[in-house]
């Protein structure tokens, strides 16, 4: 089973400070497949689809992807499919949530270029309330270009380990 960053809410928001470095990453973030209008004023996506219209297959140019945190281990599983099967004109940010995700998610975000995190992060909760830091968290970048892979390993050596 897939833990969650909250069994009340999927609305869990990726901090402002992993956006930025993912977006220095990528360049442009063209989709994000699991938003809301209040989580795309950080995320600044081209398109996002929120809960309501969710389609795990509408992905274009590069795409940016913190999966929902509620109830969702299969929807998780669904969104990392599509994710690894990418073959669109960009790369795919994966934000997880949880390391157990490493063992359950097949194939494994450890075959990618992922970069463990040293520090919990503080996921930012949809009512607009601070958390603490939640689970140990690690992030993956899959189908990038040279440029896009040398940029994850330049901003991400200092957050974490990386694993190729």
């Amino acid at each position: 089973m897939l833990a969650a960053h909250s069994n009340k809410s999927a609305e869990w928001f990726t901090p402002e400070w992993l956006v930025e470095t993912a977006r220095h990453v990528l360049g442009i973030i063209h989709t994000d497949p699991a938003s809301c209008e209040a989580a795309n004023q950080t995320v600044k996506a081209v398109r996002y689809y929120s809960e309501n219209g969710q389609d795990v297959t509408r992905w274009d140019g590069n795409v940016f992807l913190n999966p929902p945190g509620c109830k969702s281990g299969k929807l998780v599983k669904e969104f990392w499919k599509v994710a690894t099967e990418y073959r669109g004109e960009g790369a795919v940010f994966w934000v997880g949530f949880n390391l157990n995700q490493l063992a359950v998610l097949q194939p494994s975000p450890i075959n990618f270029t992922t970069c463990i995190l040293r520090k919990r992060v503080a996921f930012v909760p949809g009512n607009g309330q601070s958390a603490g830091p939640s689970h140990h968290s690690y992030v993956t970048l899959l189908n990038g270009s040279v440029l896009q892979y040398a940029r994850f390993e330049k901003l991400f050596q200092f957050h974490g380990v990386i694993t190729k």
